[in-house]
């Protein structure tokens, strides 16, 4: 009688566990992003590369960003750039199923320019 009960809540405590780590995966990615977005000479296919080869290592699927604002190259000294990750939770699921699976997970990281 226990035994349904457990499987269930054990499932879903897995399941938690895994979008914690997708979560903290896009975060890193999103970080990274707007790491390279403030440097002197960065362009858009900077940012994307940066943040695809993090979402690779991370095993990340479905992986999706924008940057904000969207000419951050030619923007002045002082602007604020955010780069915001996304991914859906049903294709970076454990299981594929369950609780988070209709859900987009994102992350976002704010960087100032400095040069």
């Amino acid at each position: 009688m226990c035994l349904p009960i457990f499987v269930i809540i054990t499932f879903g405590v897995v399941e938690a566990c895994d979008a914690i780590f997708t979560r903290q995966s896009l975060l890193v990615c999103a970080f990274e992003g707007a790491r390279v977005a403030v440097v002197s000479g960065s362009t858009p296919e900077n940012v994307n590369a940066q943040i695809m080869k993090i979402a690779q290592l991370r095993n990340l699927r479905g992986v999706s960003h924008d940057v904000t604002p969207s000419n951050f190259p030619d923007s002045p000294a002082g602007t604020k750039v955010t780069v915001t990750v996304r991914a859906p939770a049903r294709d970076n699921c454990f299981f594929g199923m369950g609780f988070f699976s209709g859900s987009t997970l994102q992350a976002q990281a704010t960087f100032s320019k400095d040069f």
